[in-house]
C-alpha cells in the first residue's frame, strides 16, 4: 500500500517535505482502463530498479530495468531519459510519491504500470508513479492489494483486498484491458478478475473469487450462475469502447 508515508528532498540551501497521503486507491485494473492511462500511452511491465539515477542529492530519475512487457508500447523518452526495449526511467518530480522507487533495494521485481506524460507542460515528458493508484507492487508468488477493486474508507467502500497468484496476474491483465462485443463466461472463476464489455456479457459460471462484470448494454446470470454469498461479486453497467 502507498497510503502513508514521508519523502524528505534535501538540497545544499534548504530542505523540503513532501508529504503523501490517500484516502483510497485506485485498483491496478481500474487505474490501467482509465482515460487518463490510456490516453497518455500507459504501458504495464515486470521491472526492476538498476541502481542508476539521474540528478544528485534528491533523483530526479530512477532507471528501471524491463523483464517483460505486459501491455503497451514503450515510448522513447527525452533529453536525459531515453527510454529503450530493456530499460525506462521514472521521473520523481514531485508528482510521484512511491517508497518503493525510493528505499526499497536494486534487483527486486516489481509489476508497475507507469504513464507517460508531461506533468508540468514543459519539455520532460517521461514514465511516472502516482500516489494514491495501485500502479506498482512487488510481483511476488502471492501479490495483495487493490489488483481489481479500488480500496477506500468510507463505510460503502470495498474493504476485502485482492489476492492473486503469480500464475494469475496474465490472465487478469487480459481481464482488464480486453474488450469484445460479447462474452460467455462459464466454469469456476477462482481468482479476483474484472470482465469488461462493449456490449454484453453472459455468464452461467461459478464464482469463488472477488469478480466484477462490467458491460455497456447488457449482464444475463443465466441459472446455473451462482457465488458465495461471502465473496464480493460486483455487476456494473459500465463498458469499454
Amino acid at each position: 500500500m502507498k497510503n502513508l508515508f514521508i519523502v524528505f528532498a534535501l538540497s545544499v540551501c534548504s530542505s523540503s517535505v513532501y508529504a503523501c497521503f490517500c484516502f483510497g486507491e485506485i485498483s491496478f485494473c481500474n487505474y490501467i482502463q482509465s482515460d487518463d492511462f490510456i490516453n497518455n500511452n500507459g504501458i504495464v511491465c515486470i521491472a526492476e530498479k538498476t541502481g542508476n539515477t539521474i540528478g544528485e542529492n534528491f533523483p530526479l530519475a530512477y532507471e528501471m530495468k524491463i523483464i517483460e512487457l505486459l501491455h503497451g508500447e514503450i515510448q522513447a523518452g527525452t533529453g536525459n531519459y531515453l527510454n529503450t526495449d530493456s530499460t525506462i526511467w521514472i521521473l520523481t518530480l514531485v508528482t510521484s510519491c512511491n517508497k518503493i522507487i525510493y528505499e526499497e533495494p536494486v534487483g527486486e521485481p516489481y509489476v508497475i504500470a507507469p504513464l507517460y506524460s508531461d506533468p508540468f507542460s514543459s519539455s520532460t515528458h517521461g514514465y511516472q508513479l502516482f500516489q494514491c493508484k495501485n500502479d506498482i507492487f512487488p510481483y511476488e508468488s502471492t501479490m495483495i492489494g487493490p489488483i481489481i477493486n479500488d480500496y477506500g474508507f468510507n463505510p460503502d467502500d470495498i474493504r476485502e483486498i485482492d489476492t492473486i497468484a503469480m500464475n494469475q496476474l496474465s490472465s487478469i491483465l487480459n481481464s482488464c484491458v480486453d474488450c469484445t462485443p460479447h462474452r460467455e463466461l462459464t466454469g469456476l472463476h477462482n481468482y479476483p478478475a474484472a470482465y469488461q464489455n462493449s456490449s454484453t456479457i453472459h455468464s452461467t459460471a461459478t464464482v469463488n473469487a472477488n469478480t466484477i462484470y462490467k458491460a455497456n448494454d447488457r449482464i444475463t446470470l443465466s441459472t446455473d450462475f451462482k457465488t458465495d454469498p461471502a465473496i464480493y461479486f460486483g455487476v456494473r453497467v459500465d463498458g469499454c469502447e
